[in-house]
């Protein structure tokens, strides 16, 4: 499986649990690694993006550049992948139009987890787009107390 985990600087906000996303991602992170040992591919976007090597994220800073975890992850598709997008928001650094244009290249599905604020429709609606562009699931708004659960569901589903 590959996740593609956004880490621009929105993730790094703080929940009123005291928590942020970035955190809520790495423990889900974490515990999905512990289920599929060996099995999870991490990439990471901000800027740009980078495969993980280590399993686990850097730090939540920068911008929302989805276009270039899709072109890292593109390598992957067309080998019966499972592939996973957890972003709270919208791209930045490219237009969704090409974004879409290089998601429909892909063979494999897209599964979308959507982690922003709760009245973000521009973020849900791109993500929703995304994954049926691809055949993937969109989990739609999730708490990002939820993900975890919501990424094993899915991991379990598919």
């Amino acid at each position: 499986m590959i996740v593609m985990l956004d880490l621009s600087s929105s993730m790094a906000t703080r929940l009123n649990d005291g928590t942020t996303r970035y955190d809520r991602a790495v423990e889900a992170l974490s515990d999905i690694q512990k289920n599929f040992p060996g099995r999870v591919v991490l990439i990471t976007f901000s800027g740009n993006a980078k495969m993980e090597l280590g399993g686990m994220p850097g730090i939540a800073s920068g911008s929302t550049n989805i276009y270039a975890a899709l072109e890292l992850a593109h390598q992957f598709d067309d080998m019966d992948s499972k592939f996973y997008l957890i972003s709270d928001g919208e791209p930045t650094d490219t237009s969704e139009l090409r974004i879409f244009d290089l998601a429909k290249t892909f063979k494999d599905p897209i599964n979308c987890i959507f982690i922003g604020q709760d009245d973000d429709y521009s973020g849900m609606k791109f993500m929703k787009e995304l994954a049926r562009i691809t055949n993937g699931i969109d989990s739609g708004r999730i708490e990002p107390a939820m993900l975890g659960e919501t990424l094993k569901l899915l991991v379990t589903r598919n």
